[in-house]
């Protein structure tokens, strides 16, 4: 299976790279498709229903971070007690997430790949020069268009897919992925993304996914224990706590502190003034 996976992966993203370098008119006609000329719109943007279907999703995304996020947090908080999750399992969802739509994505991609979406490039009404996916020249200044970060925040929903057992584990990342390609549709028929942002989006977190629970489950599974991990952040919390406890106490001393200085000042003062008699 995982090798299948990565096979997978490879060939979604070098068929996608070589059709749309071939033609690139291909993401326009593509996003055409979903545009209303006469209104000059994407019409899609202001459906009441794909909007509840988009805020519903991206709260099932964010709910499938908050949880393994409470886990580590508790873990932390109470080293004695076992942790909700399993410690790989907290990493494994948390560092795809992080490293995938967090640092590569939205911190790297799209704030330095100048891509125009389509709602404002001139085929769509708008003023910026359309850009394949390949060019990085436009005119975008900010998150811009390639990648998309909402669908690689949904395709990373299959880290918790592939920590699902057999024989349910190949059905769960089934779902993970028809969800992430919804995600990703819906960006394009919303006209923030074009067809290739949602592909590479994601190809580029389930690679990432893939790599990460092969590193953690499959490669060097001695290395990343869910003991260790778990042990490890036992010891981050008590150190923690501890330094907090510190910081408290030297908080709590501020005061006496202070009216200790205060109280030598005027002392001070008291002595230095001349005495009448």
């Amino acid at each position: 299976m995982p090798q299948i996976g990565l096979l997978i992966i490879v060939a979604v993203t070098v068929f996608t790279a070589v059709v749309f370098t071939i033609d690139p008119a291909l993401d326009l006609e593509i996003s055409a498709l979903f545009f209303d000329p006469a209104r000059r719109i994407f019409p899609a943007k202001s459906d009441w229903f794909l909007a509840g279907f988009r805020f519903v999703t991206s709260w099932a995304v964010a709910i499938a971070i908050i949880i393994p996020a409470a886990a580590l947090i508790g873990k932390m908080l109470f080293p004695s007690r076992q942790a909700l999750l399993p410690g790989r399992a907290m990493l494994l969802i948390l560092m795809s997430i992080a490293i995938g739509p967090g640092l590569l994505v939205n911190a790297g991609l799209k704030e330095n790949w100048n891509r125009p979406r389509p709602g404002v490039v001139k085929e769509f009404g708008g003023a910026m020069e359309f850009k394949p996916w390949w060019d990085a020249s436009g005119t975008c200044r900010g998150n811009c268009s390639f990648v998309s970060g909402e669908s690689a925040a949904a395709f990373a929903m299959l880290a918790p897919a592939a920590l699902v057992a057999a024989p349910w584990q190949l059905p769960a990342i089934g779902l993970a992925t028809v969800f992430g390609a919804l995600m990703g549709l819906l960006r394009v028929v919303f006209g923030g993304h074009f067809f290739t942002d949602v592909v590479f989006a994601g190809a580029l977190t389930a690679l990432l996914v893939w790599a990460l629970h092969g590193w953690m489950y499959r490669w060097v599974p001695g290395m990343w224990s869910d003991q260790r991990i778990e042990q490890a952040l036992g010891d981050a919390g008590c150190v923690l706590r501890d330094s907090l406890v510190a910081a408290g106490k030297r908080v709590a001393a501020i005061p006496a502190q202070v009216a200790a200085g205060v109280g030598l000042v005027f002392g001070r003062a008291s002595d230095a003034a001349p005495r009448r008699g």
